[in-house]
């Protein structure tokens, strides 16, 4: 488990991102939310209007059940904007089949109560500043430090492995590592990776030990039918809560729409 103090440096905007970015996209398919394209400010707003918008619910109920995502990164501080939202929802994250999720798209992919991604799909991670032209290191480091310990209390949180945090850190902003699903088995921390560490912990004790966790700590072949009799008694946990913080939800989402 990560400790907030560890030195996780964000930019303000993903390196490769292109300039004069309209903005993601979403839409509704498959029984979620799909965010695709470049993060800028605003897209929080845009996103909580879009979830809100008047259709009978069913934009909000996709919400509830999965973000799907197609992102090459962004703005930081509106990825984690997203995060939050996605975080008090619990719900599902996915990265699109055969896409990717990288830089700041990721602190979205890891506010999921459960993460997902298929074998050709990519978590793309580096080593992130602080934009700013400024020479002076103690400048640098009182802008750089809060950002840093916020989002290093917002990973801790999430239980996002220490093996995926070093490879961020030792990654030059200018390049990228991509988190396959290949490199993931090979770390051992598969079940790390898919569940939100609170979430599971619920589960739990409800669902029991989940066969994920117990087929690595083993070394064995995981026994599909007790995964899917897992993951559907551990969607039930999440739908249980969700209605008892319906109100909370749905109050965030307000607050974080575009003013009126």
């Amino acid at each position: 488990m990560l400790r907030a103090s560890c030195a996780i440096v964000f930019s303000v905007a993903f390196a490769f991102a292109t300039s004069g970015a309209r903005g993601a996209e979403f839409f509704t398919v498959s029984g979620g939310i799909h965010i695709e394209g470049e993060i800028v400010p605003g897209d929080a707003q845009r996103l909580a209007d879009y979830v809100l918008a008047t259709d009978h619910g069913e934009r909000y109920r996709a919400f509830l059940n999965a973000v799907w995502l197609q992102s090459p990164g962004g703005d930081v501080a509106e990825a984690m904007k997203i995060a939050r939202l996605a975080e008090r929802a619990l719900t599902f994250t996915f990265v699109e089949e055969g896409g990717i999720c990288a830089s700041a798209c990721f602190l979205i992919w890891s506010a999921g109560a459960s993460r997902f991604m298929d074998s050709k799909s990519k978590l793309g991670v580096h080593r992130l500043s602080l934009a700013g032209s400024s020479l002076d290191v103690r400048q640098s480091e009182r802008a750089v430090v809060p950002a840093a310990e916020t989002i290093g209390v917002f990973l801790a949180g999430a239980g996002i492995p220490r093996q995926v945090i070093d490879k961020m850190n030792e990654t030059p902003s200018s390049s990228i590592f991509w988190v396959t699903t290949s490199w993931v088995r090979k770390q051992g921390i598969v079940p790390a990776m898919g569940e939100r560490a609170s979430f599971l912990d619920v589960a739990e004790k409800t669902c029991g030990v989940s066969p994920f966790h117990s087929a690595v700590e083993v070394n064995k072949d995981l026994d599909m039918d007790a995964a899917q009799k897992w993951s559907l008694c551990s969607r039930d946990v999440r739908a249980a809560n969700q209605r008892m913080r319906g109100d909370e939800i749905r109050n965030a989402l307000v607050a974080a729409r575009a003013p009126r």
